[in-house]
């Protein structure tokens, strides 16, 4: 998603020291001189340190939801929706893994200081998701929940999937890619009945 440079520069760097030196030992100052611009640039455009952790967290969130919906393709099969889906939250990781362990480790004490904001940012995630959903229940090819709670479910589940890459150090793509689809369509219940 595109944005003014200056910013994008500034989000960049405070990604690097948040993700280096954890929310209380980042500096405005070592963002501002990561990002090449003056302290007082870093201020104007975003405020305090709080301010710019949580913006740093809404463009994630938002760069999130515009790969949802560039994703999302309404001629394809619902299927191949919900794995493009399920895709993108794969390369969240593959591409931004220090906003997740930004989020993991400082996000659920600063983040809860924002969490009506981020809140209203994170319905266009659940929009997206829903729209694959529906598109499945409406073709007969997911059995008839409700779209929503499957969406807010399917963010859920793939949202810890991403955690646990960072807290056991694995890349959560390798090792429940496939597993993630085939239980999302298939359950874990057998078809046999056991003795």
């Amino acid at each position: 998603m595109t944005q003014d440079p200056v910013n994008e520069k500034i989000l960049n760097a405070a990604k690097s020291e948040f993700a280096r030196n954890g929310y209380h030992r980042t500096v405005v100052s070592s963002v501002a001189d990561l990002a090449g611009v003056g302290k007082g640039t870093v201020y104007r455009r975003f405020g305090d340190k709080q301010c710019l952790f949580t913006s740093l967290i809404r463009q994630g969130i938002s760069d999130l939801s515009f790969e949802l919906e560039n994703a999302f393709d309404p001629r394809a099969e619902p299927v191949a929706n919900l794995q493009a889906a399920v895709d993108v939250f794969f390369a969240l990781y593959d591409n931004s893994r220090e906003l997740i362990e930004i989020i993991l480790t400082e996000g659920t004490k600063v983040i809860g200081l924002a969490r009506d904001q981020l809140k209203n940012d994170m319905e266009s995630i659940f929009t997206q998701l829903e729209k694959v959903f529906a598109q499945g229940t409406a073709q007969h090819c997911f059995r008839p929940f409700d779209p929503r709670e499957l969406a807010f479910l399917l963010q859920r589940i793939l949202s810890s999937i991403l955690e646990s890459g960072i807290f056991y150090d694995y890349n959560p793509r390798e090792r429940y890619g496939s597993m993630v689809m085939d239980i999302l369509l298939n359950g874990i219940q057998t078809r046999e009945i056991a003795p």
